[in-house]
């Protein structure tokens, strides 16, 4: 389980990564818990700073230099709207809390189940009613 993640976002294509250092500099910027950022970004109870703080910490620890990080959210919140940012920082910052599913590497093992033909007798027969003249019938 990782807590990096790559994403597409209004500033491009870009590797986030909040650890352990960077999570409390979100809650120190925010001046709020890690989940009550990402509660709040996720609902409407967000100040306006935390989408940026998360944002910008989380390239830092995707390995973006500080200075480029603040440059480019400033130039980026100059041009859009607040509400831009808010998917790409909770992605980001649920990432670090609850961790990314690694790809495995590799065909799958194991036996796989034979694919299903879809003509099953008992599935497509339809049961008889009680009392019907079928269910009584002795053929």
């Amino acid at each position: 389980m990782s807590h990096r993640v790559e994403l597409n976002w209004i500033g491009g294509a870009h590797v986030f990564a909040l650890g352990l250092g960077e999570l409390r500099a979100v809650q120190d910027a925010c001046d709020a818990g890690p989940m009550q950022v990402l509660n709040g970004l996720r609902g409407d109870h967000w100040r306006v700073d935390w989408p940026f703080a998360v944002l910008r910490h989380g390239l830092i620890g995707g390995g973006m230099p500080p200075g480029e990080a603040r440059k480019l959210l400033s130039e980026l919140s100059d041009s859009h709207p607040v509400a831009r940012f808010l998917v790409t920082a909770t992605l980001v910052l649920a990432a670090a809390i609850m961790g990314v599913e690694d790809d495995p590497v590799g065909e799958p093992t194991g036996e796989l189940s034979p694919p299903e033909s879809g003509s099953s007798a008992s599935s497509t027969q339809e049961e008889p009613l009680p009392g019907s003249p079928r269910e009584m019938s002795t053929e």
